[in-house]
Formats: C-alpha cells, sequence, structure tokens
C-alpha cells in the first residue's frame, strides 16, 4: 500500500496493537523513523517475531520509497496473519480518505 509518510507512523502504531509481543510501540516509532529516513529509490525490509494469540509467528516488513513523502508498505507473514493486516491497512485509509 502507498502510504504518505505523515500515515507511516500512525498505522504501525495500530499494528503493534495486534501483537502481545515482538513488535511494541517503540519499536513501530523506531520503523516509522527508519522508513522516513530510507532514501528515494531505496528499498528496506525489516523482520520481527511476533505473537498473535499466544501463537509465535514473522512479519517482515518491505518500505520502497519511490517518492519522499510517500512510501510504498508491504507486510509479509502467514496468510492468516496477512489477511487480518490487510484489513487493518484497509479500515486506516478508508479513515485517512485515500
Amino acid at each position: 500500500m502507498n502510504f504518505d509518510q505523515e500515515g507511516v507512523a500512525p498505522f504501525l502504531g495500530i499494528l503493534s496493537q495486534s501483537f502481545s509481543s515482538g513488535f511494541s510501540s517503540d519499536q513501530a516509532d523506531k520503523l516509522a523513523a527508519a522508513i522516513e529516513t530510507l532514501p528515494v529509490e531505496q528499498t528496506g525490509n525489516w523482520e520481527y517475531g511476533v505473537t498473535v494469540n499466544g501463537k509465535p509467528e514473522r512479519v517482515v516488513v518491505v518500505a520502497f520509497k519511490d517518492d519522499i513523502d510517500a512510501p510504498d508498505l508491504a507486510f509479509y507473514s502467514s496468510a492468516e496473519l496477512a489477511a487480518r493486516i490487510q484489513k487493518q491497512l484497509e479500515s486506516f485509509a478508508q479513515a485517512q480518505g485515500w
């Protein structure tokens, strides 16, 4: 999903609430800052071992910055968790009027 840079931190903060461990709000803030400083035309990826409903999961976040203020973010995980993140992305985008 393509984000406005100012929407990255709020979404990652919401996402951090989905996990009982492995991706805290502090980690969400650090990731948002890393994405913000990512050079244009560069890709970054970050991997987190999270816990969802007592079950360990792996989440990979990939960011590509084709524009200084509009990174593209992709999230990779199990099919179940990826579908859950997709719903959160859609809900967030709708709330932002995107």
